[in-house]
């Protein structure tokens, strides 16, 4: 079977894309992810209107132009794309949603739209808005990944909300870092998919810690094969994934006894152990006390911590009194 490729997959997956205008999720996420407030759509001649109107957009716009040509007018200037070219508008810019020239009115063409905030809005992106880009295959296999995850979390597929950014994220970190590698600007620091990464592994062991997680699990909702996912974590954080859950499990087994009259049964059951058995194992392997004696002390902490705030209140109290 012939091989299909990247650009034809883009098409396809795009043409089942909901069209702009219509009700659509967007992916709400918490910063520091990015892209916020995200959307896919999908332009053809048969879904755009000819009429010419002038946009003053609040979010960066990605036009990606899948066949046919299209012109748009972007603060005044003419731009036209062709298929595989890349187009960034940035926010606050005006532009039309359309630029009508009655030789290209009756050609086909296919434009991929995309709509996103950063949530780092500062001059970064730049360096690559208002210019036309051809892009490589590698980026348009990103790209379509996108796409692809994106379809999913529309057909109601929550978990592909993370993926989508994640790759999406990745395209956009893949563009920049070959566009400022040609000298076209100062590379800047920004936000490189490996951080994305951690940020994505962080918010899954945040969001599962009153479960046994395994590592097989955060790489299968991250999107990445566990060996990968080893591998950058240890390179990144100096430490393994393993321990990294270990510790984080033994941080909220600390908070657990330290803020509330749980007993341990129900500690290990919240912190994901099978038993309180294993969870007094595995706590006392890891700090050398029971977790009885750690109540203890940590509650005695808490005690001396109030006092001492307390003190220096009204201290601070005696001091501007006199």
């Amino acid at each position: 079977m012939k091989k299909i490729q990247p650009i034809q997959k883009l098409i396809d997956l795009s043409s089942h894309l909901p069209e702009y205008g219509e009700t659509s999720p967007g992916i709400p996420l918490d910063p520091p992810l990015l892209p916020r407030e995200f959307q896919f759509y999908y332009r053809t001649l048969h879904t755009i209107n000819y009429k010419i109107n002038y946009f003053l957009h609040n979010k960066y716009i990605m036009l990606f132009c899948l066949f046919g040509n299209r012109k748009i007018e972007v603060d005044g200037r003419i731009f036209q794309i062709h298929p595989k070219e890349f187009l960034l508008i940035p926010p606050q810019t005006e532009h039309t949603t359309n630029q009508a020239i009655p030789q290209l009115e009756k050609e086909e063409f296919g434009i991929l739209y995309a709509s996103f905030l950063l949530s780092d809005p500062d001059k970064k992106m730049s360096l690559i808005s208002k210019k036309v880009i051809t892009l490589k295959d590698t980026e348009i296999r990103l790209l379509r990944k996108s796409v692809a995850y994106f379809q999913n979390c529309f057909e109601g597929n929550l978990l592909s909300a993370n993926r989508t950014v994640y790759a999406y994220s990745t395209f956009l970190m893949h563009l920049l870092n070959r566009f400022t590698e040609h000298g076209e600007g100062h590379h800047t620091t920004y936000l490189n998919k490996n951080t994305l990464l951690l940020k994505q592994i962080q918010a899954c062991v945040q969001k599962h810690q009153n479960r046994n997680l395994r590592i097989a699990d955060i790489a299968h909702e991250v999107g990445v094969s566990p060996s990968l996912l080893r591998l950058i974590f240890r390179k990144e954080m100096k430490m393994s994934l393993g321990y990294y859950i270990l510790t984080r499990t033994m941080q909220r087994i600390n908070e657990l006894l330290r803020s509330t009259d749980m007993s341990l049964s129900e500690i290990a059951t919240e912190t994901g152990y099978n038993s309180e058995a294993s969870m007094i194992r595995a706590y006392k392997r890891e700090s050398g006390m029971t977790p009885r004696k750690a109540r203890e002390k940590l509650r005695m902490e808490k005690t001396e911590t109030i006092k001492r705030t307390a003190l220096g209140k009204m201290q601070s109290a005696a001091s501007t009194e006199i």
